[in-house]
């Protein structure tokens, strides 16, 4: 949970959902179908091209919005990410004996988020499954309060003991939820019979904390409050037909409930968190970027450039006949242009192609460098290894900065 998450942008939940989309993207599903090219939100070409590649049956497709949901002050959308997971192989074993040398082996494990916006209270609520992905989740939550131009106040919630006492306690006090559990501090499990006919006795226990787990229930959700010795965690489990993504979701009964009951007593203000595992960092760059690269060829060609950024053309932006290939850098010191071999050779064969360098591409005033042919750029074919169900090596060609910068012919400055 994340607060003064306030939008300083429009505050029209229609401007936030369009906003968000364009800055975050959608998610774009690998070659292999092992994990994700770019993280971004849940859309039915990754679920079209997941059932293609898996063999799988995917249903009602069509229910799945282009947009963030939005219901009353909630903004929701379904955003996914993948992030390397060590593999122990037999060459690392020998490796980590000295008998043999060789890099670190990888694979990706998926995450999936439910991200929940209330844009009018600025409060931030995550919902997923999955460990050690907090680092993850923070540069998520930094990238949105950034597209919202609230970065500099969002902070996160601790959620301390006096916390969760609190909030369990102002359910059940609100009448809207009922006991569905308790745990005592010795572990031993009271049933649900014995809560409701001695709910004074408890409801006094449950204020003064005297319990390792409390579970509290409604005909949508199961809450679970865990008293950890080294966490202390809200557990949510959302019944399906409310929580599956379409037009039958309503999580607003429960988050409605949640936000009314915690009173955050403790919260840290964040900042994104390096190295960038899941490239969501990396992601939000690009997509800044091709916002920027769009304006400046609208006012360039005069016509709404297509972005085709996510359908393997070989290049991001379609005006008239020019095709545009965009690179973004968000501050980095070291700005060599790498292309995949896909976009290198597209770049060689097209006749009007174009490439748009973008820099400072998280400021509100992003510079792009224009190369009007980039051809004649001197490019290094390099190698690097790739995970996709196997290890292989994957072409890409690299051009240092000194050298593309002197093919710079038009420097333009925009918005986002």
């Amino acid at each position: 949970m994340y607060i003064d998450v306030r939008p300083n942008i429009q505050n029209n939940a229609i401007f936030i959902t369009k906003r968000l989309y364009e800055l975050l993207g959608p998610a774009v599903i690998d070659r292999s179908g092992w994990g994700l090219l770019r993280p971004g939100l849940l859309n039915r070409d990754l679920l079209l091209n997941t059932q293609r590649i898996w063999r799988a049956k995917v249903s009602k497709i069509h229910e799945i919005y282009r947009y963030p949901q939005v219901r009353g002050n909630w903004i929701f959308f379904d955003y996914l990410f993948s992030k390397p997971t060590t593999i122990n192989p037999l060459i690392k074993c020998l490796t980590s004996l000295g008998i043999a040398r060789y890099g670190e082996i990888k694979v990706p494990n998926t995450y999936f988020v439910t991200v929940c916006l209330n844009y009018i209270q600025g409060i931030l609520i995550f919902l997923y499954k999955g460990l050690r992905v907090e680092a993850e989740l923070d540069n998520l939550a930094f990238i949105i309060a950034h597209a919202l131009n609230a970065a500099n106040s969002i902070k996160k919630v601790e959620f301390t003991r006096d916390l969760l006492i609190n909030t369990a306690y102002n359910l059940v006090k609100s009448g809207r939820w009922k006991w569905a559990g308790w745990v005592t501090k010795e572990s031993k499990s009271i049933p649900e019979k014995v809560l409701e006919i001695e709910w004074k006795k408890y409801q006094n226990a449950l204020k003064k904390g005297d319990w390792k787990i409390v579970q509290l229930r409604n005909k949508f959700a199961k809450i679970s409050f865990i008293q950890g010795k080294k966490s202390k965690q809200i557990n949510i489990n959302i019944k399906q037909k409310y929580y599956k993504p379409g037009p039958s979701r309503d999580l607003r009964p429960v988050l409605d409930d949640l936000i009314k009951a915690i009173k955050p007593n403790k919260s840290i203000k964040i900042r994104y968190n390096e190295p960038d595992r899941a490239g969501i960092l990396r992601a939000y760059t690009e997509r800044r970027g091709i916002l920027a690269a769009k304006k400046i060829l609208e006012a360039k060609y005069h016509t709404k450039p297509i972005d085709v950024s996510y359908q393997f053309k070989g290049y991001d932006l379609q005006a008239e006949e020019v095709k545009a290939e965009v690179k973004s850098f968000k501050d980095s010191l070291v700005k060599s242009i790498k292309m995949t071999r896909d976009e290198f050779e597209t770049m060689m064969r097209e006749k009007q192609y174009i490439l748009l360098v973008v820099e400072n591409a998280w400021d509100n005033n992003p510079k792009v460098n224009v190369i009007y042919d980039p051809k004649n750029m001197n490019f290094n074919k390099r190698q690097e290894s790739t995970i996709r169900i196997a290890i292989d090596l994957e072409e890409y060609y690299e051009c240092e900065e000194n050298r593309w910068r002197s093919k710079v012919l038009d420097v333009k400055f925009t918005t986002i």
